[in-house]
């Protein structure tokens, strides 16, 4: 389905870059607050009435379980992101094999199309996220080997902070 701000501004091309520049605006300036702007943040929350010791974790990780953690992370975000593209890809498909498209979809002028590229890369991330999921512990013992077989002076330094 098009976006609705095509609907409304085909042909002004000016408004739909200040529409666009703004959700970039305000994501780049949360960013800035976050990561330069910490102290501030703090004292205006108010966040450390009564906290003066600072707090410290007391269980550590090893790179192992770091690993697992973003492998799990990374595969739930693969298929999060593609689903909806590959069953939006199939249904369109299915639509386009009967040639015949409802009244309401011809009034807006909403061509419903197969993108066979799209669907192929959609169904391949899923793929992908399915076996990062399922095989997440041994990708984690992989990229640990690896990673100390290049560096294992790093991974010293990591594990002895």
């Amino acid at each position: 389905l098009p976006l609705i701000s095509t609907l409304f501004f085909e042909n002004n091309a000016h408004i739909m870059a200040i529409a666009l520049m703004i959700p970039f605006g305000i994501i780049i300036a949360t960013i800035y607050f976050i990561l330069v702007k910490t102290e501030k943040i703090v004292t205006f929350l108010k966040l450390l009435n009564g906290h003066s010791e600072d707090i410290v974790l007391t269980t550590t990780f090893d790179e192992s379980t770091v690993f697992k953690l973003a492998i799990v992370i990374i595969s739930l975000y693969l298929f999060i992101s593609n689903l909806p593209v590959f069953l939006y890809q199939t249904f369109s498909f299915f639509q386009s094999s009967k040639h015949e498209y409802s009244g309401l979809l011809e009034t807006f002028g909403v061509a419903i199309y197969f993108e066979f590229y799209t669907w192929v890369m959609a169904l391949s991330n899923l793929m992908i996220a399915y076996l990062l999921f399922s095989n997440y512990h041994h990708v984690s013992l992989f990229l640990s080997k690896k990673i100390v077989e290049k560096s294992p002076e790093a991974i010293d330094d990591f594990t002895n902070e």
